[in-house]
């Protein structure tokens, strides 16, 4: 869990930043129910206003429904945030 993320930018269920620079922000989920709704679902953080991507993809045994299109994803992201970082940096230079 990374507890650095601004307030409400952490998944609902896990706990991870969804932040803007992780690896899973393009792909995150607004979580729609309010945080009574969401306390009463059982929802480890309710005060996160987002599901990622694999928490959005588990299936209700905890179990990743759709692991390769989850993995492909994140790499995407992680592609894209890498290369606008390099893009950044060739700016400030």
């Amino acid at each position: 869990m990374n507890f650095d993320s601004p307030e409400g930018e952490i998944c609902a269920a896990c706990g991870n930043s969804v932040a803007r620079g992780s690896a899973v922000f393009a792909n995150r989920v607004p979580e729609s129910n309010d945080i009574v709704t969401r306390i009463e679902m059982g929802r480890k953080y309710p005060h996160g206003e987002w599901i990622c991507i694999i928490c959005d993809n588990m299936n209700s045994d905890g179990e990743i429904e759709s692991l390769e299109e989850v993995l492909l994803n994140i790499n995407v992201a992680n592609y894209f945030l890498k290369n606008q970082i390099a893009i950044l940096g060739r700016k400030c230079l």
